[in-house]
């Protein structure tokens, strides 16, 4: 994003230079390298998510672990659950809403089964603690009834990434969406339909780049185009 910014700030100014309207600058714009971590794709094994579902069952802090499962099973960033209000979960029509996405926009999404075990659980968990967080409007409040800071939440999945095997280098939030996105583009879904489950604008890049780097992705993609086109001959 900021390399973004500097490059259209870099054309605004030459833009000025050429109509006479600012004059050239006397130093050179430099733009920072790319985050490797902004390219890097980390998806977890079979036995890798086996082993956080055993963690996660016998973690000390359940709160946390129901944080992380969330995250798990929908691909959301982890500011949309910790944003995440009792009033926006709708049990009886099992569906939830995401407020202030990174979209800008707030969505509405249906809740799996696994999903809707997890919320239920966790509303459960909190009927057994102190009012300050029984009755507080957050769906994963902090121990003060508040919204979880990143401390407070991060060293934990870290703990729960180190205590399932999962590599050091693998971002403990990222690895779930990482995950969720390729296992979806491989067992035959479009980019749009990963596009709606991670939260990203249709034909975004950053979904785009799942499909780039993932080889089981692009065979599925190329499967799905061929068996398209020998419809038209049937």
């Amino acid at each position: 994003t900021v390399s973004n910014v500097l490059e259209l700030l870099r054309r605004i100014i030459n833009f000025g230079f050429r109509k006479k309207l600012c004059p050239v600058l006397d130093w050179t714009i430099q733009l920072p390298k790319v985050d490797p971590n902004s390219e890097r794709i980390e998806v977890l094994t079979d036995e890798q998510f086996q082993k956080l579902h055993e963690v996660w069952e016998f973690y000390p802090d359940q709160h946390i672990a129901h944080l992380h499962q969330f995250i798990a099973w929908t691909g959301s960033r982890p500011s949309e659950p910790l944003k995440l209000l009792w009033q926006d979960v709708d049990f009886l029509r099992r569906t939830y809403l995401k407020r202030d996405t990174k979209s800008g926009k707030s969505l509405s999404y249906p809740m799996s089964e696994k999903l809707y075990l997890i919320l239920q659980q966790q509303r459960t968990l909190l009927d057994t603690c102190p009012s300050v967080m029984s009755t507080s409007t957050l769906v994963f409040p902090g121990p003060m009834g508040g919204q979880r800071k990143l401390d407070s939440y991060l060293r934990h999945f870290r703990r729960i990434r180190d205590l399932a095997g999962i590599p050091k280098n693998y971002r403990p939030n990222y690895c779930l969406r990482d995950t969720v996105a390729s296992r979806l583009l491989s067992s035959g879904a479009t980019l749009d339909e990963v596009a709606f489950a991670l939260g990203h604008t249709p034909g975004s890049p950053m979904t785009r780049r799942y499909a780039r780097f993932l080889e089981s992705a692009q065979k599925s993609i190329v499967d799905r185009t061929q068996s398209v086109m020998d419809r038209m001959l049937q």
